[in-house]
């Protein structure tokens, strides 16, 4: 039985979906180029629906710098959390030094956008 849902609810993400871009790239293509087929004409279809081009994500830019998710397997210490000289642990690399933090970060994954640093 599927899970009850809230009604009048909806699930935001920090990001577009390549997929809602790709959908909304096509809806302009179809628009403009009336009256071809996207599945038939050879651009569209390269463009759309074989793969050859590859929409991703959309993420938010913070100070003119790209952002990308954090990796659900950094932590840092709640209170150091907006310090940018913070210790940050990466659990791909090397287990927690607390067990216990290790296991509530995997429980809570966080999708945050961190600046590339150039």
């Amino acid at each position: 039985m599927p899970a009850p849902v809230k009604k009048n609810s909806a699930v935001g993400f920090d990001y577009i979906p390549g997929s809602t871009l790709r959908g909304a790239v096509a809806a302009r293509w179809v628009a403009v180029h009336k009256g071809l087929d996207l599945a038939i004409n050879p651009a569209g279809r390269a463009g759309f629906l074989d793969g050859t081009v590859c929409y991703l994500n959309a993420y938010p830019e913070y100070d003119g710098k790209r952002t990308l998710p954090t990796p659900t397997s950094w932590f840092t210490e709640k209170d150091q959390a907006n310090d940018s000289s913070a210790m940050i642990h990466d659990l791909a690399v090397s287990p927690s030094p607390d067990p216990q933090r290790t296991e509530a970060a995997q429980r809570r994954p966080v999708l945050q956008a961190v600046a590339l640093r150039t």
